[in-house]
């Protein structure tokens, strides 16, 4: 083999390489954002106007953000929604959040569910029925069911 032809034999093998782990780096990079890529935020952040305020921790896929959210609401719901902080169907037990921030869970679809917490502790009303009288802190948690 002359010298030549092992130089571009060379250069042919580092640019594979560099292509190579380029991709992976890009599959990567692009696989950390996961569900977290369709969020409206992905930073803490305060949202609306009003007299009241609440702090609602989003927790999804080992990430968290915490959204201060600014109401004259009495409902929690009725604030989040209005701000497209959550969507959902109604239905006969109440509001079926299925998006938080952007971010699906459907049970039916794909196993997961927004659990509603208050201090940590799993509340018994949803979020079309918990009154707010400003201060309390709440969290919606992407959970596997």
């Amino acid at each position: 083999m002359t010298k030549s032809a092992k130089l571009l034999s060379l250069i042919l093998c580092l640019t594979l390489s560099l292509g190579i782990l380029a991709a992976c780096g890009k599959e990567e990079e692009k696989g950390t954002d996961g569900i977290w890529a369709n969020a409206k935020y992905t930073e803490d952040a305060t949202v609306g106007e009003g007299a009241k305020t609440v702090k609602l921790k989003i927790e999804a896929e080992g990430k968290s953000i915490t959204l201060t959210v600014k109401t004259d609401a009495d409902i929690l719901g009725d604030a989040l929604v209005s701000y497209g902080i959550v969507e959902g169907d109604d239905s006969e037990f109440g509001l079926y959040i299925k998006k938080v921030n952007g971010i699906s869970a459907d049970f039916d679809t794909d196993g997961y569910y927004w659990g509603f917490y208050q201090k940590g502790e799993y509340m018994m009303s949803g979020v079309d029925s918990t009154e707010i009288k400003g201060g309390e802190e709440f969290e919606l948690v992407r959970t596997k069911g």
